[in-house]
């Protein structure tokens, strides 16, 4: 990833805060929230749903995060993928028609894992989701504008991830960098 690309997605990221967002997205994000968790709920009783909350309740953390049903504690990775495996099963969570399409609501699992590992607040977690949307569907935007030269959804969905996490954890610019360079690395 250019370093230009790079500075420009931190420095976007730290200069973000809640009080940056009109009032109509904020509204629309909490529907997104609500919607998003009653994807999770619907999944919830499906076999990989319940294989994921019970690989993420194997492992203890101190820095926990609360896997959603089960209310168990773990790892705030874990969490996210246990949750991330609740809200993709019905496959009803939104989707972004970009080129190509993703479901950008699949960054909610890293945001409330990473909101509850802090001890933030319904604040942070708007911030966090407006923040994974805006880098997740501007990466696949931008990469669509680069004939063949876009990558898999996937893949902007783990650099969109790991900078709300290092956004939502406080991170300097530096750290945060370090953690989109290693998303990006195979």
């Amino acid at each position: 990833m250019p370093d230009r690309i790079l500075n420009h997605l931190c420095d976007y990221a730290l200069k973000l805060s809640y009080r940056d967002l009109p009032q109509e997205v904020i509204g629309r994000t909490k529907h997104i929230v609500m919607d998003t968790v009653g994807c999770a709920l619907g999944g919830a009783e499906s076999p990989p749903a319940k294989i994921a909350r019970a690989a993420a309740s194997e492992i203890t953390s101190a820095v926990p995060s609360t896997v959603l049903i089960s209310g168990r504690k773990t790892s705030p990775d874990l969490a996210a993928f246990a949750n991330g495996v609740m809200i993709r099963y019905l496959d009803f969570n939104d989707t972004y028609a970009g080129s190509p399409t993703c479901h950008p609501s699949d960054l909610l699992a890293p945001v409330l894992a990473v909101v509850d590992a802090k001890n933030g607040n319904g604040k942070d977690v708007i911030l966090g989701t407006v923040l994974g949307y805006e880098v997740l569907c501007g990466l696949i935007d931008a990469g669509s504008k680069e004939r063949g030269r876009s990558w898999d959804q996937s893949t902007y969905g783990v650099i969109a991830a790991s900078v709300v996490a290092a956004k939502l954890f406080g991170h300097t610019k530096e750290q945060m960098a370090h953690a989109i360079s290693l998303a990006v690395s195979s």
